[in-house]
């Protein structure tokens, strides 16, 4: 089965290249109805590649705050 042992970002190079199938499946589709339905299946695939995004995001946050500690988080004072 496709995408059995991925890494993550062989499989989120898999969801994009499908998003980018069912877009280009949608521009040719013959009738209304298969078109709203590739556009959906593609939509579906970019929420999940989005989604891998902010995982990834939010695994570069956790690790800087775990660098760097509380300190980032402190908003600095103003002087007068």
């Amino acid at each position: 089965m496709e995408g059995d042992g991925e890494l993550p970002r062989e499989r989120y190079v898999r969801y994009r290249r499908m998003a980018d199938r069912a877009h280009s499946a949608a521009t040719v589709a013959k009738t209304k109805e298969a078109r709203n339905m590739y556009i959906a299946i593609a939509m579906t695939w970019d929420a999940l590649a989005a989604q891998m995004e902010d995982q990834v995001e939010r695994l570069k946050l956790d690790e800087t705050l775990q660098l760097w500690g509380p300190a980032l988080l402190q908003r600095p004072t103003e002087r007068k």
